[in-house]
Order: C-alpha cells, then structure tokens, then sequence
C-alpha cells in the first residue's frame, strides 16, 4: 500500500471508530472510496444526506418577526372594536345627544368603552367630533300581515341590510324588505317626563296634556317614580317640551317613534319568530365590530304591543 494512501486509510479508520466521518476526504482519491465501501460502510453512521424539515420557528433574528405579526393581528383586533364603538357613540348621540347623565344608552356603551380598556382620550374624541354615520328606515313585511319598521344607524346602507338579513336568517323569519309597510304607521313624537316626588292621578295627566298641545298621554309607574308619555305631532313638539318644562317636568327622552295606525292577531308560533327576529336583531347591534346600531323598532303585533 501507498504511504498516502495508507495515511488516508489510517485517518478514515479512525474517524469512522469515532462515529465521525467527512465526506470530503472520500472525494480524494478513489482508493479510499473503495476501501471504505468494502469494509466500513456497514459501521458509518453518515451513509447519505438527509434533509430535516421542521415546522417550529427560529428565536434568532426572526424572534422580533413573529412578535410584530402576533401584535399586529391583536392591534388590528382592537382598532376594529374601537371604530366600532366610536360609531355606535355616533348613533347614539344623533339620537339623543351627548350627554351621558341625560342619554342612557350612551352612558352604557361607555361603559362598555371602558370594559374593553378603550383609551379615555379615544372616547373624548368620539364625544366631541362630528361623527358621519346616516340613520336608515327599513319596512319589513313579516308572516301574517304584520309589519315592522327599522330605525337604525351605520356607514352605508349595505351594512345595515346585511345585518337585518342576518337576524331574519337566525329568526327563520317569513319576511321581506317592503317599504311601503311603512304606510301603516304614522310618525310620533314621544316624549317621557319624570314627575319625581310630585304626586299626580290620570286625570290631571289629562289636563296638563291637553293644556300643553299633547295628542295623548300615559302614565307608566315605575320603581323609581311615576313616567309620563306624551304623544305629540312631530312639527310642535318644541312648545309641548317648552310647556313641559315650565310645569317642572323633568324630561327624560325625546323620539320619534312610528305609531301603528291597527294591529293585526299573530299566532304563538308567528309570535314567537318575530320576537327572536328582534331579540337577535339587538344582540347584533350590542356587537362592537359590526358597524351596525339599532335606534328603534316599532311593529302592529296586537299580543306583543
């Protein structure tokens, strides 16, 4: 044998008695190729290549990588409850005003604001800008001869339509968009008056709604004290809450509502649709991420009026 070659063989023996072995000593000469396959290929832990794929990332430079993808996920997350929020705020104040001691329902989703750790200065904002959100009125024709109408706000009138048919869909409610339905109703304007301490029977109710122009009245008692409804035409309401006040009446809200002008006799199962057509027509509007508010909704159903 060569004394090279006798070297390399020396040197392959010892490393294979080792459990190591670098291919490109193989690649010298052919002699040691030969040897190698006759006698150690059986003993060489490294007899091919392999390729080992694994699914788990690398904490090295790429640590900050996946760190920004999984915040950015969470701030998209967020950012999409607030605008959310933010435009049911809008709703809410072009209803009733932005006063969180006098508007309740804002006062509530403040409160859910705050639950879902929105920014105080966001919610400042919200409170102070002028927020672009329309208000929509859609008539539903439903099973039975019943018809409901919609009163709500969002972006654009797609969204508020989809999330209509989506509660109609949940509901399997028989019911379509009609908006001549709406000529069932004429448009009202309630008005609630808190009476406080002040004691006070139908009759004087009576009196005070006719002395103030008011259509009719109700009185409703509550746990807190006696609420007075008012229903007003829509072109004086101002002199009937001027009128109101200056009996100090304290009023409590201000809207307008669509009054049936007759209601119509559901079944129990037709019933009881349309009232999970409402109930999950409001769980869609409690959601943040829909940009989808629920102002109002009025129907002709005599056994749920």
């Amino acid at each position: 044998m060569h004394l090279a070659n006798f070297f390399l063989y020396s040197t392959i023996k010892s490393m294979i008695s080792s459990k190591y072995f670098c291919q490109t000593i193989l690649r010298t000469c052919g002699f040691c190729k030969r040897v190698f396959v006759q006698r150690y290929s059986s003993r060489c832990l490294i007899q091919s290549r392999h390729l080992y794929v694994s699914s788990s990332k690398n904490a090295g430079h790429s640590h900050w990588e996946n760190i920004r993808h999984i915040k950015s996920a969470k701030d998209q997350a967020r950012a999409k409850v607030f605008f959310g929020l933010s435009r049911r705020i809008a709703a809410i104040i072009k209803a009733g005003g932005n006063d969180p001691k006098k508007n309740v329902e804002l006062s509530k989703v403040l409160g859910l604001c705050r639950t879902q750790n929105m920014p105080q200065a966001t919610i400042d904002r919200c409170l102070q800008e002028k927020q672009y959100t329309d208000e929509f009125v859609y008539g539903i024709g439903g099973p039975g001869g019943c018809a409901i109408v919609i009163t709500c706000q969002a972006v654009q009138p797609k969204v508020s339509k989809q999330a209509i048919t989506r509660a109609i869909n949940i509901s399997t409610l028989d019911a379509n968009f009609e908006q001549e339905r709406m000529n069932e109703f004429t448009r009202k304007r309630v008005i609630l008056a808190d009476l406080g301490d002040r004691e006070m029977d139908e009759d004087e109710a009576t009196e005070i709604a006719l002395e103030i122009g008011a259509e009719d009245v109700n009185m409703f008692d509550k746990t807190d004290g006696n609420i007075l409804e008012f229903t007003c035409n829509i072109q004086g309401y101002g002199d009937v809450e001027t009128a109101l006040q200056k009996e100090n009446l304290a009023i409590i809200s201000s809207k307008l509502e669509y009054i049936p002008n007759m209601t119509v006799d559901l079944s129990e199962s037709d019933s009881t649709m349309v009232e999970i057509f409402i109930a999950a027509l409001q769980k869609i509007s409690d959601k943040p991420e829909i940009l989808f508010t629920l102002t109002d909704i009025h129907h002709n159903v005599s056994s749920m009026s």
